[in-house]
């Protein structure tokens, strides 16, 4: 046992099975780290086309307005480039509250007061 420790091919073999798990572990953190910004990065790009959706979406209500002609149970369509929004309004008597809808999927929700005004929105 003496022998082994003072010679030096055992402890060069050592000394590589650990290099080699050090350099395992490291490439397992690196993996994930880049696995993990890959996810971050997509659920940002996400984000942010649905916020310029919503921005356009808003844009273009505040143009033609399309609340001040719709009634109690009426429902409004939007054309903003080539998708077609579907407006429907909320029965309440405090606000009025606007439902913008893409394909059956809530996009945006509008909040209105009595003038036609645009006070909130969100989704």
């Amino acid at each position: 046992m003496k022998n082994l420790i003072q010679s030096r091919r055992g402890i060069a073999i050592e000394m590589a099975i650990g290099a080699m798990f050090i350099m395992i572990a490291l490439s397992i953190v690196l993996l994930s780290i880049s696995g993990m910004q890959t996810q971050h990065k997509n659920q940002d790009l996400k984000e942010f086309e649905e916020k310029i959706e919503c921005y356009e979406i808003l844009d273009q209500l505040i143009k033609n307005n399309p609340f001040k002609n719709l009634g109690e149970a009426e429902e409004a369509k939007v054309e903003i480039g080539e998708v077609t929004y579907s407006i429907k309004k909320s029965d309440n008597n405090e606000y009025n509250e606007y439902t913008v809808i893409k394909d059956e999927n809530v996009v945006l929700i509008v909040v209105t007061d009595s003038n036609g005004t645009i006070t909130s929105w969100g989704k």
